[in-house]
């Protein structure tokens, strides 16, 4: 079981609920609560210029260290480092070594901040066009259900009574955006294709914590040793 709880999830609105572009955003999304795992090594200086196009670049390059080398590995030898990360022509950021959980907790922030709405603990199911719209805005439909991932393999708690009143809902936007991954329920409510293919590597990820002392003493001052 996750002990995170539901403290962060809001009922589902009702059926027909209008969200429209300037007045009032949702963001739909099965997790419970903003991620907790670092995920991403190190942000590049263009993603941390796009990030401060919404207020957070700076915010977020401040929390974490930055990157002045890497040292490539393979098969238990070196293969070598690269270096020439930074340029001050190119731009005031560098690479910086951040977790995916303090980009997300920055955003989501900002995100609210600006009156944005999250519905947590829910996914699209469908989303399907409207011709009927008596102005002719093309306003679009968006099925919404109650589906709560968590990454197995925990489980997710029980809903408690408020959020399990109302389990499935429809809302009605002008614009409805796709960025639900490669399985993208709003592609395929929509008819679009997708052109990828299976990777014939096997990939291996992990999240490492080190003691500052550690961390100082293999390298972390003077750039990203790994």
């Amino acid at each position: 079981m996750v002990d995170s709880g539901y403290s962060h999830v809001d009922p589902l609105p009702e059926p027909g609920t209008e969200y429209d572009v300037g007045v009032r955003c949702v963001l739909i999304d099965p997790h419970l609560k903003n991620g907790d795992g670092s995920k991403a090594a190190v942000t590049m200086p263009r993603s941390f210029e796009m990030l401060e196009r919404v207020g957070v670049g700076t915010a977020i390059a401040d929390v974490g260290r930055p990157a002045g080398l890497a040292r490539l590995g393979s098969n238990g030898g070196w293969l070598g480092k690269i270096t020439g990360f930074t340029s001050a022509r190119l731009s005031q950021y560098v690479p910086t070594a951040v977790g995916q959980n303090i980009v997300e907790a920055h955003l989501c922030a900002r995100y609210l901040e600006l009156g944005g709405k999250i519905l947590r603990a829910a996914r699209v199911t469908g989303v399907s066009e409207d011709d009927t719209a008596a102005d002719e805005s093309g306003r679009c439909t968006v099925a919404v259900e109650r589906y709560v991932y968590v990454r197995p393999p925990a489980q997710a708690p029980p809903l408690p009574p408020a959020l399990a009143a109302l389990t499935s809902t429809s809302l009605s936007a002008r614009f409805a955006v796709g960025a639900d991954g490669k399985q993208s329920m709003v592609r395929e409510s929509l008819g679009l294709g997708y052109e990828g293919h299976e990777y014939a590597q096997s990939f291996f990820l992990a999240d490492v914590e080190l003691e500052e002392g550690v961390a100082e003493a293999t390298g972390w001052e003077r750039g990203l040793h790994a």
